[in-house]
């Protein structure tokens, strides 16, 4: 996580202070996992959410 830290500080003050927009490729959207994604799922109070996705089917022997 602290080596993350400096990424993290340039993207802030891209995005907050410089208000310029960061491609998605190189945002941090996690610390703490490094291997999210931008879900765009359309619900209604929030655009997109951060996470990955998980498809589970069922099937004559199982899961």
């Amino acid at each position: 996580m602290l080596a993350q830290l400096p990424q993290a500080v340039k993207q802030a003050h891209e995005r907050i202070i410089g208000e310029r927009p960061v491609a998605n490729a190189g945002k941090i959207l996690s610390l703490y996992e490094g291997d999210l994604h931008v879900i765009v799922r359309g619900k209604a109070g929030a655009a997109v959410e951060f996470g990955n996705t998980l498809f589970l089917a069922e099937q004559r022997k199982g899961w």
